[in-house]
């Protein structure tokens, strides 16, 4: 997206590198809207090196399943969309910029909102397999991310 777009929501910055996953005690329920699951689709992330693009978008999967979100393998008029895209700035002095912005979508595709994660990394650092490094990131957007769905509703 052009660098001008507005979000309908503020940003939450993030730091990639450092993000702590999620604790393993924590309680969630099912999302539901108007009754029934959030459905969702994840496109595979885009402008990641290495294996992030896979990585990425596997990660950040488990975590909306996680969360109670049922995932769709294509788009209808119930489905959200959340759309990872990766951008890595110059390498300078041995460090690299990198952004991972999550992009929220509404069924009809009006933007709710977007996750921004930022941080400065060794350079080259990512351009193999990810790893740790993709959950870690995934972890700290699904909070944002989930924001900006339809509200939780616990389930007994």
């Amino acid at each position: 997206p052009p660098a001008t777009a507005k979000a309908a929501r503020p940003a939450a910055k993030q730091n990639v590198a450092a993000a702590a996953p999620p604790p393993s005690n924590q309680t969630t329920g099912s999302i539901d809207r108007e009754g029934g699951p959030v459905t969702a689709l994840v496109p595979t992330v885009t402008g990641a090196p290495g294996d992030g693009s896979k990585s990425l978008t596997a990660a950040i999967q488990r975590e909306l399943q996680g969360k109670g979100v049922t995932l769709a393998d294509r788009a209808s008029t119930s489905v959200y969309r959340v759309e990872g895209a990766v951008t890595l700035g110059a390498a300078r002095e041995g460090k690299q910029a990198i952004q991972i912005e999550w992009v929220v979508k509404d069924p009809q595709g009006k933007r709710l909102g977007t996750v921004a994660q930022k941080n400065d990394i060794p350079e080259g650092s990512l351009d193999g397999a990810w790893g740790r490094t993709a959950e870690q990131a995934a972890g700290a957007a699904v909070q944002g991310i989930a924001k900006l769905l339809p509200p939780n509703r616990a389930v007994n």
